[in-house]
């Protein structure tokens, strides 16, 4: 059996070329079949293309090896709800954030993969919910994201970090401003847009604003802002939060 290489597969990602890279990686793949390395790389590849449905058996290896090797770990169920909401596969989705928020509440999964005490879990809950008018997970949602706000309010000093301000936007005590400062640094769109570097966790924290404030436009009936937030998630391109990209390149596909 030869060495795994996976050079060339990186090589063809890192340039966009996702097909390639897909090939590349299916070829190792015959090897090597159990290399959780080169099956979450697979399922991200695939991710990157929209073949969701192909994506899935990789992330549910990987999933099943990082439980193996950490039981409160939240493994793949983030990815794989996105991967089940672009599906259109919306109760699935919606069951895999609800369980990372139940895991969360009680103590079963831990903080990941945010330094905000997870709120990341209960915010995509909150968008699943807000979108398919699921009442019962939105009040949960909503919650959930009070429990970790009354804890911000209880040490500050530990729990700062973003998306915190995001959260504080969609239970209204901060602004889209006061939330794209946390996120960036800077409370001006388009100076964030322009001077944030990308690929850098700013430029990720700068999607997740963007995201959420539409999210929220949503909420309150205000779906033509909603897509304009989400279109400019899109614009940003694969290199910002991974999660919300992917749902705003579904959403536009679907108004398109």
């Amino acid at each position: 059996m030869g060495k795994m290489n996976l050079t060339p597969g990186f090589e063809a990602y890192d340039a966009e070329d996702f097909s390639k890279a897909i090939d590349e990686w299916s070829n190792e793949l015959t090897f090597h079949p159990e290399d959780v390395a080169l099956n979450d790389a697979l399922g991200d590849a695939y991710q990157m293309v929209g073949n969701y449905r192909a994506a899935l058996p990789f992330m549910q290896k990987v999933h099943e090896h990082q439980k193996s090797e950490i039981p409160d770990h939240p493994g793949q169920w983030l990815a794989m709800s996105v991967a089940h909401w672009c599906l259109g596969e919306r109760a699935e989705a919606i069951h895999y954030a609800y369980a990372l928020c139940l895991g969360q509440e009680k103590r079963t999964i831990n903080m990941a993969p945010d330094q905000a005490l997870g709120a990341t879990f209960p915010m995509f809950l909150y968008y699943y919910a807000v979108t398919a008018g699921d009442e019962d997970n939105l009040t949960y949602a909503i919650s959930r994201l009070e429990v970790l706000n009354r804890k911000y309010a209880k040490y500050p000093e530990h729990h700062y970090f973003f998306p915190k301000q995001s959260l504080k936007q969609i239970l209204g005590e901060m602004s889209f401003e006061d939330a794209l400062e946390g996120a960036t640094e800077q409370r001006d769109l388009k100076i964030a847009i322009e001077t944030v570097p990308r690929g850098r966790h700013k430029y990720s924290h700068l999607g997740t604003a963007l995201f959420f404030d539409g999210v929220i436009s949503r909420a309150r009936g205000d779906e033509t802002a909603c897509q304009t937030r989400l279109r400019q998630v899109f614009d940003l391109g694969r290199q910002t939060d991974t999660y919300c990209w992917q749902l705003a390149r579904h959403e536009a596909s679907r108004v398109q």
